[in-house]
């Protein structure tokens, strides 16, 4: 089993970087931002989507409505599955955690964990030392959405629950990362 799990990480990783690849070669008259914005707007998830009146559930398995946890403003929504991969999620984790105690956006970031176990999230929580507040996914709700569960995924979601856009780690592309902060500081910051 683990080494099919390896097997499709790679996989994926490779479909990553081959995409990543062909979208930097053909676009390398754009400026970085231009190629930045393609792939702001490229997700594994459907941009468009509005979550509505979705359920989640607290550390403490309580039920919250995503109404009440999303509240009216921009936010950054952090999905991940225990499959993921670890040191994409390690990485995400520590720049949400810097976001949210050096711009004050403790409120506008939000992680969504999927797992069958509410003590792997609280686990994952307490490790990860999060300043931000995260919800159990216990029936899939949302992170069902993401199409590959190995690789971690953060939203921006705009005041109206809609996804705008959507980033995962491309360990190959580093480079793209800081384009994307940026964009997503900015965007939460708006308001």
């Amino acid at each position: 089993m683990k080494t099919i799990l390896i097997f499709l990480f790679l996989l994926c990783l490779i479909g990553i970087y081959l995409r990543f690849y062909n979208l930097n070669s053909i676009s390398k008259k754009k400026s970085n931002d231009q190629v930045a914005f393609t792939l702001l707007n490229e997700t594994l998830l459907v941009n468009g989507r509005t979550f509505l009146g979705e359920n989640l559930y607290t550390l403490n398995n309580k039920k919250k409505n995503i109404n009440d946890i999303f509240g009216n403003q921009n936010i950054l929504v952090f999905i991940h599955s225990n499959i993921s991969c670890n040191v994409c999620v390690d990485s995400l984790v520590t720049k949400l955690n810097s976001i949210a105690v050096n711009n004050n956006f403790k409120d506008k970031l939000i992680g969504i964990v999927n797992s069958n176990d509410i003590n792997y999230v609280r686990r994952f929580a307490r490790i990860n030392k999060l300043r931000f507040q995260i919800y159990w996914d216990k029936n899939s709700t949302i992170t069902g959405l993401n199409k590959i569960n190995l690789l971690p995924v953060v939203l921006m979601i705009n005041k109206n629950k809609v996804v705008v856009s959507s980033y995962f780690i491309n360990p190959l592309l580093r480079k793209f990362d800081s384009l994307f902060w940026g964009k997503a500081i900015k965007f939460i910051g708006d308001i």
